[in-house]
């Protein structure tokens, strides 16, 4: 056949396409590049020969240089056979190609575990030196936002030693020996089976270790720095203020710099922006960067009393946790494991939340609340000593001028509470799922109250605002923190990995990260209901609606959230409720898109009831709970996307919810943009279930990965046009105005 010519840099074929075609590298180089590691093919290897049993590429591939390529149909395994028996030199490529490939990939997969074990120790050590230098210092120890990169990579089946040598030691065997085996093809094919099959294990090893890897570098360096090296040249900056020598600190940056260089994981641009932060800093004495220094913090002086005066506590309460503080303030690793830190921290969060409770019955009456109180109710605030001075400055400055949007659905857990004293809000539900009505019937039931009191409690708005602070406010607040084993609720510089004025949560932060969704999975917070209007010729329409979730902030500094409850009591077409810190750590419209992600499998039960995860009843959840639960009898997977689905589901500790929601993020934030993650089952039901937008349908129309869910799409939405046509022709014709609902319907079939 006549070779293809490529030019440099050309895409060959992508990961996920069927193969139809395998190729011979006449001249040239090509890339082949997969999650976690790439390697070059040169002269005589075979492109898709390692995913010839697979039925679909498993790389894309890429030119380097220049290339020829000549083309070999690829339809079924005889018709392979019947090549290889007919052309010996076909032959002794395919086999020398697939042997030095599958090498190739266990020695990526060796030099990925032996890049993780050396990260994990390097960064342990580093960290053990951090926490001895900040108690020679005598400074808080801040923790690292994912504590699993001081921990070993774990994989389910190692690499045996033997596998590459004995891969590369095939490719040297003897050419009579070769020859032997090419005149038998059925032992060809057999080594060619079980290399492909040893290569998809070696894959999905690279898979794992490559996305390790990259989750423990971004740890210790991200986009947002909320990471490793800001805490360490937060330290550098603390230090220098005391007047110390700094030069050996300065030192370790730079050499960190250059490993985060040498790693080829984080990019040079990230690197770039991040040394010249810290050039500045360093530039300006280390003291760059702070604001608002006309913000008098003198009036935070003894703030713990003055919130304990406010709320007139009781003078024994007041000195014990004042003395349990004073304890804690002088412990150098706040984090600490030890017992006596363990102990002290479980009495400081319970009497946190008992003043809470006390200043809260005073505030909520209170149009002007002292600084101090307004800083503990809103951001956890209790004592001046436990942040740095510009900390302190620009909390007094928020205390003056921060405000949630309730109106917009964002709420501070002041306001929220407020709310629900009110009766504007419901409370929500407690741990063991019960809202407040059924938890008073329990109550009830169980004889700690009677009836009468039931009742009243009932309709007690005292009552109300100490079920929500006493159920879910405390687990929410410790969720938030991400640091459930060490939580404290005192807002302390040794939680605060990013600056506070970087990670604050405001509505118009939650109101891009919403819009953002909306523009890609336009109906995540659609609900279907059922509209009835006799007066205007309508007995029973079934429509959507749609209803942005109520997001209520917790007073910490924190790196989770928490998607609390999908629905307000039994109607549907409630608010749902998510959890967020009040200074979020990381990226917003991450955490926004796996809350919804959340939102939308709980939201599916609740709406399929006990048959949620039945298949006859074709919904979200039935369809991707058999298909992860049959994943390995389903013909549509190869074997590699079977290997990745089994490492997620790992990942996903055995949570059919928690995969889901890996792929529904994955799906908004690469999919939208044309690059595949996910196999095509996933797809298709996510697709189904989470379609595009308008505009990504028409951008992917043609495109062969998502052209077949856009014309279902397309089908179902053309039907539901029609209909709404046909029900405004009726209406018009006997004499009623269509109602805004159903106008609103119209619109919504444009999304």
């Amino acid at each position: 056949m006549a070779p293809i010519k490529c030019d440099a840099n050309s895409s060959i074929c992508k990961s996920g396409d069927s193969i139809t075609q395998i190729f011979v590298i006449a001249s040239g180089t090509v890339t082949a590049t997969m999650s976690g590691g790439s390697y070059t093919l040169n002269k005589g290897d075979i492109i898709g020969i390692i995913d010839m049993f697979s039925g679909e590429y498993s790389f894309d591939y890429s030119t380097k240089t220049e290339c020829a390529l000549i083309p070999y149909p690829y339809g079924n395994h005889a018709q392979f056979t019947k090549l290889i028996s007919a052309k010996s030199d076909i032959a002794h490529l395919v086999f020398s190609s697939m042997m030095r490939q599958t090498a190739t990939l266990f020695k990526i997969a060796n030099d990925n575990i032996y890049k993780c074990n050396t990260l994990t120790n390097n960064v342990s050590k580093e960290y053990e030196e951090y926490k001895n230098q900040c108690s020679k210092f005598k400074l808080p120890v801040k923790m690292l936002q994912d504590a699993s990169i001081l921990e070993p990579l774990s994989i389910e089946d190692n690499v045996e030693k033997w596998m590459q040598p004995y891969y590369e030691s095939l490719t040297l065997l003897d050419k009579s020996v070769k020859l032997a085996f090419y005149a038998q093809p059925t032992i060809l094919v057999g080594l060619l089976r079980e290399a492909a099959r040893e290569a998809v294990f070696a894959m999905g090893i690279i898979e794992t270790s490559g996305d390790h890897l990259v989750d423990c570098m971004n740890t210790i360096i991200n986009e947002d720095s909320n990471d490793a090296l800001n805490i360490y040249t937060s330290f550098i900056k603390k230090v220098s203020i005391t007047g110390s020598d700094i030069s050996q600190f300065k030192d370790n940056v730079y050499r960190f710099f250059d490993s985060f260089e040498k790693s080829g994981v984080v990019s040079l641009r990230l690197i770039s922006n991040r040394k010249a932060e810290f050039e500045e800093m360093l530039k300006n004495n280390l003291h760059g960067g702070l604001e608002d220094n006309d913000e008098d913090i003198d009036i935070l002086d003894n703030s713990f009393l003055t919130i304990c005066n406010y709320a007139s506590i009781d003078d024994t309460f007041r000195d014990q946790f004042k003395e349990n503080i004073d304890k804690f303030y002088a412990v150098s690793d706040k984090s600490s494991p030890e017992d006596h830190v363990r102990k002290l921290r479980t009495a400081i969060t319970k009497d946190f939340y008992t003043l809470y409770s006390e200043v809260f019955m005073i505030a909520v009456n209170d149009s002007l609340l002292p600084e101090a109180v307004t800083l503990f109710m809103n951001f956890g605030f209790l004592d001046e000593r436990f942040l740095a001075e510009e900390n302190l400055r620009y909390l007094l400055k928020l205390s003056r001028v921060y405000k949630a949007a309730p109106s917009q659905g964002v709420y501070t857990m002041f306001e929220w509470l407020k709310a629900i004293y009110l009766n504007r809000k419901e409370p929500s539900k407690n741990e063991f799922d019960l809202d407040f009505p059924a938890y008073l019937k329990e109550q009830r039931v169980s004889g700690n109250i009677s009836a009468n009191d039931e009742a009243r409690m009932l309709n007690d708005s005292y009552e109300k605002v100490s079920f929500e602070m006493h159920n879910m406010f405390p687990v929410a607040n410790r969720m938030a923190t991400g640091q459930v084993t060490t939580f404290c609720p005192i807002l302390s510089e040794h939680n605060i990995l990013k600056s506070l004025k970087d990670s604050l949560i405001t509505s118009e932060k939650l109101g891009h990260a919403i819009n953002h969704l909306r523009e890609i999975d336009f109906s995540a917070y659609f609900r279907d209901t059922v509209f009835s209007s006799p007066s205007n010729g309508i007995s029973k329409e079934f429509i959507r609606v749609e209803v942005l979730p109520d997001i209520i902030l917790t007073p910490c500094v924190g790196i989770r959230g928490a998607m609390w409850q999908e629905i307000e009591g039994k109607v549907r077409t409630t608010h749902s409720r998510m959890i967020l810190p009040t200074f979020y750590q990381d990226n917003v419209e991450k955490i926004i898109a796996r809350l919804t992600g959340e939102f939308r499998w709980e939201m599916c039960k609740r709406v399929q009831g006990a048959r949620w995860n039945d298949v006859s009843e074709r919904s979200l959840t039935s369809e991707y709970c058999d298909y992860v639960q049959f994943y390995k009898k389903n013909h549509d997977l190869s074997t590699e996307a079977k290997e990745k689905i089994k490492n997620n589901l790992a990942k996903s500790r055995n949570s059919f919810k928690e995969m889901f929601v890996r792929d529904y993020m994955e799906w908004i934030f690469y999919e939208c943009e044309g690059s595949p993650r996910m196999n095509k089952v996933a797809r298709s039901i996510i697709m189904t279930y989470c379609p595009f937008s308008s505009e990504l349908r028409e951008t992917y129309k043609d495109h062969p990965l998502y052209s077949d869910g856009i014309r279902y799409f397309t089908s179902k939405n053309n039907q539901l046009k029609k209909h709404l046509s046909l029900l405004v022709d009726k209406l018009e014709k006997e004499g009623f105005d269509v109602p805004p609902q159903i106008e609103m319907q119209i619109e919504m079939a444009e999304l």
